[in-house]
């Protein structure tokens, strides 16, 4: 009953936002059958032209009540004063008339504008539908608090429209801000409304995405969480229970460090071992280790996870290669950095969804196997540095800076990034060559390097 219609609808006929169909309709327009012309996969695909407005008011309203309203439209602007409500409400309604967009990008959309043109509607008794669809009234969200990775985030009220979108970039759950390239692609990959996509943390994505490869594949989607956490001696426990490994950083300033992180390393291991709630754990015909902690990964059925995760990393990796092969005036650019950034949050929660506690089909034993293998491949990739002849100077969870003398350019890495692919299974990548890069120490203690507090100057500039 909890299942979003857009995913239902998507696992039944395989279509998803943004695709390219070909409909089959009768006398009176009704879609017979349904043909889906592309897949969610593909890294080039078109797009409809999006004619967008654009509304900004001139104050932030959780401070001041904005005295004026900025509208763009292609080539056109308007400039509306709020002093007088019902005559602002009419030119807005007028605009929609005018420009008749399919987005609507408004600056506190939710937490303010369309809450307050309803208002005013409301005051003054006149109709007032931002829809295309007026056969249907704009669908509100109730705002919501919730916790993530240890804070409290705020999600005003949502005010979603039929027949055309309206987004409010502040409102958006998007690391590094918004993108509407990157929401269109979250939509694409998870069957999630383009709206639902801009504005649902990731996670709600790739709840989606495992729900919408259940449906394919015949499997019950659970009401409740139901893969519980067996019972485990202290030990075990002791032993399985561990997060990132972090090598304190020698504190400094260095010369010609390389930093080289791994390609999506969590959702690799997770797409490589087969982990999932249903394989962490079990035993089946064939079964791979997990170190240290001996925890089975059972390989003779399909994760679900790994499943969903095995194309969209190569949707990525493919994306980056494309754009660095594009001159750097290449609009492509732009857009596939939005794909790539996309695909980068949905992976990113796709581990810490493991041990969540409203994953359907989590289970703790998958969070804790990635953490465990994630830490081996790591130190046999400091391991392969020292056997190369590298100094380590740091390593955090998924990358590592090495310094070796006379080692300047990219080609003098290549050597160990190959041995570091072929021990630990995953690719590694360089991020770039230090000229210089200052490790800081720890307020608490000046003989520790502080982990995640660095800066320095890349060769590039």
């Amino acid at each position: 009953a909890r299942i979003p219609f857009a995913v239902r609808f998507g696992g039944e006929t395989g279509a998803f936002p943004m695709a390219h169909c070909r409909l089959v309709l009768d006398d009176l327009g009704r879609v017979q059958s349904l043909d889906v012309l592309d897949s969610p996969w593909d890294l080039s695909y078109a797009l409809p032209t999006l004619r967008t407005l654009w509304i900004e008011p001139d104050t932030d309203p959780a401070f001041a009540p904005p005295g004026r309203l900025t509208l763009k439209c292609e080539d056109t602007s308007w400039e509306l004063d709020t002093r007088d409500e019902r005559e602002l409400l009419l030119e807005v309604m007028d605009i929609l008339e005018i420009c008749d967009p399919d987005v609507i990008l408004a600056t506190q959309g939710d937490a303010w504008l369309f809450p307050y043109l309803a208002r005013i509607a409301k005051q003054h008794q006149m109709a007032f539908n931002p829809n295309r669809d007026k056969s249907k009234a704009p669908l509100i969200k109730d705002e919501l608090t919730y916790h993530s990775y240890g804070q409290v985030n705020y999600r005003a009220a949502q005010t979603l429209l039929y027949g055309r979108w309206h987004i409010d970039p502040g409102n958006a759950a998007m690391s590094g801000g918004f993108s509407l390239q990157a929401a269109i692609e979250m939509a694409r990959v998870s069957g999630l409304d383009v709206q639902i996509a801009a504005r649902n943390s990731p996670g709600a994505g790739f709840t989606a995405m495992q729900i919408r490869q259940a449906l394919r594949w015949g499997v019950l989607v659970p009401q409740e969480k139901r893969q519980t956490e067996p019972f485990r001696p202290l030990m075990a426990l002791n032993n399985a229970d561990g997060g990132g490994l972090n090598y304190h950083p020698v504190v400094g300033l260095h010369s010609n460090v390389a930093e080289l992180d791994f390609f999506s390393m969590y959702p690799a291991i997770m797409a490589g071992w087969n982990i999932s709630g249903e394989t962490a754990g079990e035993v089946g015909e064939t079964n791979r280790i997990v170190p240290r902690s001996g925890m089975p990964i059972r390989q003779d059925v399909p994760g679900l996870v790994a499943t969903i995760l095995k194309p969209l990393l190569e949707k990525r990796r493919l994306a980056k290669a494309l754009r660095k092969t594009l001159p750097t005036d290449d609009p492509r650019r732009e857009l596939l950095q939005g794909t790539i950034d996309g695909l980068k949050w949905l992976g990113y929660v796709s581990f810490g969804y493991q041990g969540h506690a409203h994953n359907l089909y989590g289970r703790i034993l998958a969070h804790e196997a990635i953490c465990a293998i994630g830490r081996e491949m790591l130190v046999r990739s400091i391991e392969a540095a020292h056997d190369y002849g590298f100094e380590v100077l740091a390593a955090n969870t998924d990358s590592v800076f090495v310094h070796k003398a006379g080692a300047t350019s990219p080609e003098d890495f290549q050597a160990l990034m190959g041995e570091i692919d072929q021990r630990t299974g995953l690719c590694i990548e360089l991020e770039g060559i230090f000229q210089w890069l200052a490790f800081l120490p720890s307020k608490l203690n000046p003989r520790i390097g502080a982990s995640n507090r660095y800066f320095g100057k890349f060769y590039d500039g």
